[in-house]
């Protein structure tokens, strides 16, 4: 039977796997009402008339730092994922600690890659002050921040149990 942490921790694992693949998925990393909205595939520019007009990036014109984005925030829900079978494997193979160990480890992994992929957009990316970030920017983010410290905790947890760090 798992214990309360390691429920906890599903609980956690499985709210930033859908922050980030909601945030990763969808069109809204930066929006204005006035200007229309974009994600990392798509973009849309504001009703005129009544007609909305979206399309899609095509990812051989976009400059290196986006394909960088992109490769990063798909590796952290590639990364995320694995972390969750690991989990699932845990709650399954009578509790290895193995599989923990290689949860935790994709865990913080996809936290970096999550993260580091956020800042490279924020940073990299032109006019905030007109079309400001936007929730599916901010979804990535909160996910990515979860992954990394749920991973880290646990992994502190985990070493704490078994003996190798004691703390007086």
């Amino acid at each position: 039977m798992a214990t309360r942490g390691f429920i906890i921790v599903t609980v956690f694992v499985l709210i930033a796997m859908v922050l980030q693949i909601v945030g990763f998925s969808t069109p809204y990393w930066r929006y204005k009402e006035d200007y229309g909205n974009a994600g990392l595939f798509k973009f849309c520019l504001p009703n005129v008339a009544d007609i909305k007009i979206c399309g899609e990036f095509t990812i051989s014109d976009q400059p290196d730092w986006f394909k960088a984005v992109l490769s990063l925030e798909s590796i952290a829900i590639i990364l995320q994922i694995l972390a969750a079978l690991f989990l699932l494997a845990f709650h399954c193979k009578n509790e290895s600690k193995d599989y923990a160990k290689a949860c935790f480890f994709f865990l913080v992994m996809a936290g970096i890659c999550g993260i580091i992929g956020v800042s490279i957009y924020g940073a990299k990316v032109e006019n905030t002050d007109v079309i400001p970030l936007n929730w599916s920017f901010a979804f990535e983010i909160v996910g990515s921040g979860i992954s990394l410290i749920v991973g880290l905790a646990a992994s502190f947890s985990l070493v704490q149990q078994s003996g190798y760090l004691q703390l007086s």
